[in-house]
């Protein structure tokens, strides 16, 4: 059996631009994962709007109840994917 922080990397990594953050929604199966990307050569600018912006689509998701699993990248490099399970209140 794959983690789902392993198919997380593995669908994501490939389409990450060093210079251009992105946020991915994915769904598994019931449950929904937020992936955001903030490379470490994104603007400053770019990089607050980015984290701003996920901290809102977080919220927005946990208040539906629907988000499982949340993952943020700064770096392709980076060779274990920060997952952690989203408390729903």
């Amino acid at each position: 059996t794959v983690s789902v922080p392993a198919l997380l990397k593995a669908a994501i990594t490939p389409l990450l631009d060093e210079r251009a953050p992105c946020y991915l929604l994915l769904s598994l199966q019931s449950e929904w994962a937020l992936a955001s990307w903030v490379p470490d050569a994104a603007g400053v600018r770019d990089k607050m709007l980015y984290s701003s912006g996920r901290e809102a689509l977080r919220k927005a998701f946990a208040s539906l109840g629907s988000l499982s699993y949340e993952a943020h990248w700064a770096g392709k490099g980076e060779a274990d994917v920060a997952m952690r399970h989203v408390a729903m209140r």
